[in-house]
């Protein structure tokens, strides 16, 4: 099995729950044809402003997911994504090493932000 790194963006449109529902369609299809998640992380960001409009909509919810899968089944797996409506876009790369460990990062840095108390209103910022 080959490592890949896909970014895809999701629809704006689309509520918390059902944006989060289309990521883990996506990470579900990729376990579901014999694949292995690696790492998934949203942007920080999440939400932002595209280039150019796509299907009539001006931002989205961007997320990468470093996996590995098999590179015959590869076609199969984009061509259900292309069908897939909450996805707009997506690109699809061989990771190399440093993706993966970059992926593997971010993905804990993400799960750190999101266990993370919100901040206070009114208290003092913690040092950088």
């Amino acid at each position: 099995m080959n490592p890949y790194e896909m970014t895809f963006i999701i629809r704006p449109d689309l509520d918390e729950e059902q944006t989060r529902a289309a990521a883990d369609s996506v990470t579900g299809r990729i376990t579901a044809q014999g694949g292995e998640i690696i790492a998934t992380y949203t942007w920080n960001p999440p939400r932002r402003r595209l280039a150019y409009p796509i299907k009539d909509f001006n931002d989205g919810f961007y997320v990468t997911t470093v996996f590995r899968f098999a590179g015959e089944s590869l076609k199969e797996f984009e061509r259900g994504l292309r069908l897939n409506t909450g996805v707009l876009r997506f690109l699809i790369v061989q990771a190399t090493d440093l993706n993966i460990t970059q992926g593997q990062q971010r993905a804990q840095q993400a799960a750190a932000r999101a266990a993370a108390p919100p901040p206070q209103p009114g208290a003092p910022a913690p040092p950088a």
